[in-house]
């Protein structure tokens, strides 16, 4: 949701600047490193917002900025910079243009840092985080405890991961079959009688196929061009009051050592509008988790990574999800968003390649209330990619 002129005057009414906003005159231009180090340090304070345009000392009158003229590559500098995504918007504020930049939070249990240094703030200043504060962060995923201390958990676990393991496997199944319905019946495939290995159509006829070429006269493209990447697919509503999200995967070559991390922008908002000087780690898993998974196997085509996470958001009715996810070979952007009308579900999605810029799925469901009339319908726009 973009950025309102009354949402800043929100912001500018706060007591006093905290950890997680922080606001700046900067009337001419803003230096780029300084920028970096600012989203370094409420980045792993939590993440937060930095105003540009607006005075930092109240009643923080709005006096405009010219910094920043080009929103869009300043972000693809920064990221280029951070590595990490920083979202960059102008807004016309009655009183001048204000720059806002919307910086996440670092994943639990990791810290970002800028030249080798993992800064904080402290008071008016960027300083280096202590020693002790560092541990604290490294730690706050939590040490494994020793197994013979929880041995009578063992059956009981191995229960739950086989009635959870069926619970995944029907309802991959059920998300792949809406898939391979949109996609139309499935093509026999042709195998080598002494191998087994898939047969392309040109080599049954003796010929060599044309690699990573679209055939002639037809336009249809190859697996093989298809782009490879991993994204979060919202399944079932559980009764229980949470989200069944599915981790999905599309093209033909699996994904290594798969990072996802998934921010929950309706709970983040309502966590950083408390005005907490700190937030704890109960924070952080409030409003975000992060999953890691060393392979991501596509399966063929359009197929499903049949692994579920269970999220219960604060306001089920209109839910918006950012997500990123990174692999050994690439990294993409993922807005999701949720909204329930008349009892029914419909959601939306935009996945971007944060490399290349180029987006590789927008799409929403017929009946999702927001957005141009002619995107495509996530089905079969989520199995067969242009």
């Amino acid at each position: 949701m973009p950025t309102t002129p009354r949402q800043i005057d929100i912001w500018r009414q706060t007591p006093s600047e905290y950890e997680r906003l922080e606001f700046k005159e900067a009337k001419a231009q803003f230096d780029n490193q300084t920028l970096y180090k600012y989203c370094v340090a409420i980045a792993n304070e939590g993440g937060g917002i930095l105003l540009l345009g607006i005075g930092d000392k109240p009643p923080r009158r709005v006096v405009g900025t010219g910094a920043f003229s080009n929103p869009a590559k300043m972000a693809e500098k920064a990221f280029q910079a951070l590595r990490f995504r920083v979202d960059i918007e102008e807004v016309a504020h009655p009183d001048g243009r204000v720059v806002v930049f919307h910086i996440p939070s670092r994943p639990r249990g990791t810290a970002y840092q800028l030249g080798g240094a993992y800064l904080m703030r402290s008071g008016e200043s960027l300083v280096a985080m202590s020693e002790d504060r560092l541990r604290q962060i490294f730690a706050e995923a939590g040490p494994e405890q020793p197994k013979e201390r929880h041995g009578w958990l063992i059956p009981l676990m191995v229960a739950a991961a086989l009635c959870f393991g069926a619970l995944a496997w029907f309802t991959a199944n059920k998300f792949y079959e809406r898939q391979r319905q949109a996609e139309g019946p499935a093509k026999s495939i042709n195998r080598d009688e002494t191998t087994q290995r898939p047969v392309s159509p040109a080599e049954s006829l003796g010929t060599k196929a044309v690699g990573n070429e679209k055939k002639q006269g037809t336009g249809e493209r190859r697996d093989s061009e298809r782009p490879s990447f991993v994204y979060l697919a919202p399944g079932p509503w559980i009764l229980t009051g949470a989200w069944d999200f599915i981790v999905s995967h599309r093209g033909p070559d699996p994904s290594y050592n798969v990072e996802i991390l998934c921010v929950d922008k309706v709970k983040q908002e309502q966590v950083l509008s408390a005005g907490k000087a700190f937030l704890t780690p109960a924070d952080l898993d409030s409003y975000q988790f992060l999953r890691k998974f060393a392979e991501v196997d596509p399966k063929g085509r359009g197929s499903v990574f049949a692994t579920q996470i269970l999220w219960a958001p604060p306001v089920p009715d209109h839910e918006r999800y950012a997500i990123e996810v990174a692999w050994r070979d690439g990294r993409v952007h993922q807005d999701l968003q949720i909204e329930r009308i008349d009892d029914k579900w419909f959601w939306a999605t935009q996945i971007t390649d944060l490399e290349t810029k180029k987006v590789l799925v927008n799409c929403k469901d017929k009946g999702f209330p927001y957005g141009p009339a002619g995107d495509k319908p996530c089905f079969p726009e989520m199995a067969i990619p242009d």
